[in-house]
């Protein structure tokens, strides 16, 4: 747990975000088969249930939140090309 936290706050510190948005773990032994796996994803509202998800929640968005999301993407792809 102790090496999934710290993982968290250097992906978190490298890309710029707060922690509590970080989804990352280190997997295997302490040591030399340790490697680390993280989930950066860009989503939209949904109704999530045991069978996945229901409905997405569809919101009309303003031209400026549409270019803000947009430049959010941009942000997230630029991250994950640089680890």
């Amino acid at each position: 747990m102790l090496d999934s936290a710290r993982f968290r706050h250097l992906l978190s510190k490298h890309c710029g975000i707060d922690v509590h948005n970080v989804h990352a773990y280190i997997l295997g032994a302490h040591g030399d088969s340790e490697f680390g796996i993280s989930d950066v994803c860009l989503s939209v509202p949904c109704i999530v249930s045991d069978r996945g998800v229901n409905r997405i929640i569809e919101s009309p968005l303003k031209k400026e939140e549409i270019t803000a999301l947009s430049h959010s993407a941009d942000i997230l792809k630029e991250a994950i090309g640089s680890l």
